[in-house]
């Protein structure tokens, strides 16, 4: 059966609502990502990580995923190389809101947003904490640069400051997922800023204070990492990383507050 909310008439999603399925919302961006990815990189990396752990658990618990959710806000200095389809955050926000809301209106009361975008991190905690004022049901979020940390932390090639965007990180999912990646014009463009608030690296050692890295760093290109390290062999492992984490959390998630 398939695990496509799209693929089912309303009568088979009425049986899902009656065995209280998860719901498993992909969200990412269309984003400039330098010039060896392409733009559609954040959506691609949080739609195979939802197929894959829906595909993961779907023996264990009832499942189903949205249609990816590719409306998002990029901040204004990303506009400078072309690619990045915008919306406001008050707009991403009322978007992300009411297809959680008509999904819980259906019946549904467990949706997981999958994320891939950095910037959609404050959007998707209002959004949660409005719904939960709202009707009462908590919904998480997973951020796969937070799950992965600590596996890229021991298998990364970039010294720090190599990872961020259009990174070794993504750049090894996007070797391993497509065909799209053009290695011969990856760059690399380190980040350098560095004080005891505020760290130079997305995955290594914890910032004290939100300041965005655009204003601190000099991304010619639209870079801010080292993609040159990259391997589709890191990827690899990094998906399969990622999906067995993220599916021991929607299943924790799924399971919580059920009699046992």
């Amino acid at each position: 059966m398939s695990v496509k909310f799209v693929d089912h008439s309303w009568l088979e999603l009425k049986e899902f609502i009656n065995r209280n399925a998860l719901i498993l919302m992909p969200v990412g961006a269309i984003e400039e990502h330098g010039p060896h990815l392409p733009v559609s990189t954040d959506m691609v990396i949080a739609s195979r990580l939802a197929e894959a752990v829906a595909n993961r658990i779907k023996d264990q618990v009832p499942v189903l995923i949205t249609p990816d959710m590719w409306q998002a806000y990029n901040g204004n200095i990303l506009h400078q190389w072309p690619g990045s389809l915008t919306i406001s955050q008050d707009t991403q926000k009322r978007l992300l809101y009411e297809i959680a809301e008509s999904i819980i209106k259906m019946g549904f009361k467990k949706i997981l947003f999958i994320n891939s975008h950095g910037q959609n991190l404050f959007t998707l905690e209002a959004v949660c904490r409005q719904i939960a004022d709202d009707y009462g049901v908590y919904l998480p979020f997973v951020f796969e640069y937070k799950i992965a940390a600590d596996f890229m932390g021991e298998h990364r090639k970039s010294k720090i400051g190599g990872i961020s965007h259009a990174c070794e990180f993504e750049t090894s999912m996007m070797l391993h997922l497509t065909d799209l990646v053009n290695m011969s014009k990856a760059e690399k463009s380190l980040m350098t800023y560095s004080s005891k608030f505020k760290n130079n690296d997305g995955m290594q050692g914890t910032s004290r204070v939100f300041w965005s890295t655009w204003a601190l760093e000099k991304a010619e290109m639209g870079v801010l990492g080292d993609p040159t390290t990259a391997t589709e062999e890191t990827g690899a492992k990094a998906f399969e990383y990622l999906v067995g984490e993220i599916s021991e959390f929607a299943l924790e998630y799924y399971h919580y507050g059920k009699p046992k």
